[in-house]
């Protein structure tokens, strides 16, 4: 038997739209750290780019192409989709 749940188009988007960022519940700061332990690409906006440090985690800035500074998506502080984030990578990973 199929049962059927009905939801809000405001439910359903939430539902089917994957979250950037920080979960709900945690600060921008704590899952970045979190995300730099498990040794991921992170990606911040120019607002969040300011606000974390590299090189506390052993990061750095990396340019995708020679002479291109920024990449498109969402950022990992706030969520927020940029066109203009910046890539962060662990230096021992390159």
């Amino acid at each position: 038997m199929l049962i059927k749940k009905d939801r809000s188009s405001k439910e359903h988007l939430k539902f089917i739209a994957p979250r950037a960022g920080a979960p709900r519940g945690r600060l921008g700061g704590g899952w970045l750290a979190d995300l730099a332990a498990l040794e991921k690409a992170i990606i911040l906006c120019d607002g969040c780019v300011r606000k974390w440090d590299p090189s506390a985690y052993d990061y750095e800035q990396r340019n995708v192409w020679p002479g291109q500074r920024s990449v498109v998506g969402p950022c990992d502080g706030c969520g927020q989709f940029s066109y203009q984030a910046r890539l962060h990578l662990k230096r021992s990973t390159f």
